[in-house]
């Protein structure tokens, strides 16, 4: 399929990357720095600029109060992240999709916050209540955990695999935000895991 297109797997690959470069953007450290101490902050300017909600939606979901609303607008239009015009409309002064800083203080956080709530969900299939449930027959998710062993050459293959894998579904993420309206959008997270390392050392607490 790729190749009838022109492109050998590793022109693909490039592609990807070369088109993910273009339509990115990074937080400065002094952002990242910020939003790492005040997670609140980073997840009312995700929930509106990342999930399409307006000041008061994210406000409302997010049980912020006044006391806190109008200081998270006036920081962020002081981190140049946005404008804040009449009627509580935002002008976004970035665009295209975040990339979080290698090594990065945000990252971290996110990383913990995150995989902890996908586990939970995964393990659980009790769906957190801060999701809404109009697209619940979406609300499925897919864990297995392996462990055993095999080759060098394959592992090292597979791996390979996983991380085209990812960016490919990354590069979907902001092609489709791009073109399609927030209405034919839905949300999807994943978390893709390999590791050379036995899993009965890490049920011990050894490595």
């Amino acid at each position: 399929m790729i190749e009838s297109v022109g492109l050998n797997f590793f022109e693909f690959v490039a592609s990807i990357q070369k088109k993910q470069q273009e339509d990115i953007f990074s937080f400065t450290l002094e952002q990242e720095k910020f939003f790492a101490k005040n997670f609140d902050f980073f997840l009312f300017f995700h929930k509106c600029y990342r999930d399409f909600q307006t000041p008061q939606e994210a406000k409302k979901q997010l049980g912020l109060s006044d006391k806190m609303y109008w200081p998270i607008l006036k920081k962020l239009e002081s981190l140049q992240l946005l404008e804040v015009l009449a009627e509580e409309k935002l002008k976004f002064k970035v665009s295209g999709g975040i990339k979080y800083l290698a090594d990065g203080p945000l990252q971290d956080v996110i990383l913990k916050r995150t995989l902890q709530g996908l586990s939970d969900y995964l393990l659980t299939g009790i769906v957190p209540t801060s999701l809404t449930k109009k697209d619940e027959e979406l609300l499925s998710g897919f864990l297995r955990v392996y462990f055993g062993k095999v080759s060098k050459l394959n592992y090292l293959q597979f791996l390979e695999q996983l991380k085209n894998l990812h960016l490919q579904l990354a590069a979907h993420c902001i092609s489709d935000r791009k073109v399609l309206s927030p209405s034919e959008l839905v949300d999807v997270t994943w978390g893709f895991q390999l590791a050379n390392i036995s899993a009965m050392d890490l049920m011990l607490g050894e490595t």
